[in-house]
């Protein structure tokens, strides 16, 4: 299992890096870029929500 966790982070840091660069590429997207992640964030805990409920 930590190994596992291991293995991801190394792809996980640059899936960050890669978007921090793309958010600080377009500045003025910024604020989209974030409320889309928000909302993206909301579907999914709400699908999670419908999941355990069923």
């Amino acid at each position: 299992m930590h190994l596992r966790n291991a293995r991801l982070q190394p792809a996980q840091r640059a899936i960050n890096r890669s978007h921090l660069m793309q958010t600080l590429q377009q500045p003025r997207n910024a604020p989209s870029l974030l409320a889309q992640r928000a909302t993206t964030r909301a579907k999914l805990l709400h699908f999670h929500h419908l999941a355990q409920r069923a």
